[in-house]
């Protein structure tokens, strides 16, 4: 059995979604009625769409992280009421604790590209320190909390300096820790509310530290692809 889980949002994210994840593991379609839907094949176990809400809700989670990275415009998207069982598109809507069952024709299917997302899935799956900051990055407002949680999370993953392994520069860095940190520099959206020393000469706003994180995240993931890629040749060997 394989369901799909409506996904609402604006109309320029979801088709955005759509073109990150055309196919694949996880997938996200959109339907002759214009309408996107999720699906994945942890969802082939599930025999209720109650089962299925709550494996849709922490994968969409991720894949906005992604989407995030990909597009720092990109807005998240959520898991709507509707579910369906894909081969008979027999359609339950979840309503509280109501639950209406009808069906509906399925329409043609589209042909689907390269999805450059599925990479990041499977990265995730297998790699929790990758898991937790795009779920960090897919869930909430970009805040300098959050965006320095994910700075963190990356700090530890490469050994505690990401200037070593050229994920950035330390002029960088210090930037973004100073936007991140300093109430002198982001009044009360900083991460402290008293910081000793002099305000620096540079710091990051906001969206600089967005961008910051945006770069790194993909530097990160994409060095793991790499000896990931590596490896699998050594083993093909």
């Amino acid at each position: 059995m394989t369901w799909e889980a409506e996904l609402v949002g604006d109309a320029a994210d979801l088709e955005s979604l759509r073109l990150i994840f055309p196919k694949g593991d996880a997938m996200v379609c959109r339907d002759p009625t214009g309408r996107y839907f999720i699906t994945s094949s942890a969802f082939d176990h599930c025999v209720a769409a109650v089962e299925v809400a709550p494996l849709a809700e922490d994968l969409i989670v991720m894949m906005n992280g992604i989407a995030r990275v990909t597009n720092l415009s990109y807005r998240p998207v959520s898991i709507g009421a509707h579910f369906r069982d894909a081969p008979d598109r027999t359609h339950v809507v979840i309503a509280g604790k109501t639950v209406e069952v009808r069906t509906l024709m399925p329409g043609p299917a589209e042909p689907a590209a390269s999805p450059p997302g599925q990479v990041w899935i499977a990265l995730a799956a297998a790699d929790p320190n990758v898991r937790e900051a795009l779920e960090l990055l897919g869930a909430g407002t970009l805040t300098w909390d959050r965006l320095y949680k994910v700075f963190e999370i990356i700090k530890d993953d490469v050994g505690g300096d990401i200037t070593k392994v050229g994920l950035a520069t330390s002029a960088d860095v210090t930037a973004f820790t100073a936007g991140a940190n300093r109430p002198d520099v982001s009044g009360s959206d900083a991460r402290h509310a008293r910081m000793p020393g002099a305000t620096p000469r540079r710091a990051m706003s906001p969206e600089e530290g967005r961008q910051f994180t945006q770069a790194v995240v993909t530097a990160w993931v994409a060095s793991k692809e790499a000896k990931s890629a590596y490896h699998e040749e050594l083993d093909d060997e």
